[in-house]
């Protein structure tokens, strides 16, 4: 199947789909590894007033995992977004895709 799409779509436009593909999961994986330091940073913060020993915050940490989470959600669903939105400028280019 990978190589009949192969040949019916073309090198130049699978290694452009594949490189659209990679940025848009750079990006979401980047937002999402973002907020698991930030939700491990307020978990394991301490401050001022504290003693020096760590306090855990899991409520915080949940609270802040769970906007993180919705922030990462969004850049996938926009990075999908992109994705179709390109696919349809190239079908409204050459036209309607049909059977291999």
């Amino acid at each position: 199947l990978m190589v009949t799409t192969f040949f019916a779509i073309g090198k130049e436009n699978m290694l452009r789909g594949w490189n659209i593909f990679k940025a848009v999961s750079s990006s979401v994986w980047s937002v999402f590894t973002y907020g698991l330091q930030v939700a491990r940073d307020t978990l394991l913060s301490i401050e001022d007033g504290e003693e020096r020993k760590k306090q855990w915050k899991w409520r915080e940490a949940w609270q802040v995992l769970k906007e993180q989470l919705t922030l990462t959600k969004k850049a996938a669903v926009e990075g999908v977004q992109a994705i179709k939105l390109e696919a349809s400028i190239y079908s409204a280019v050459i036209g309607t895709p049909g059977l291999i």
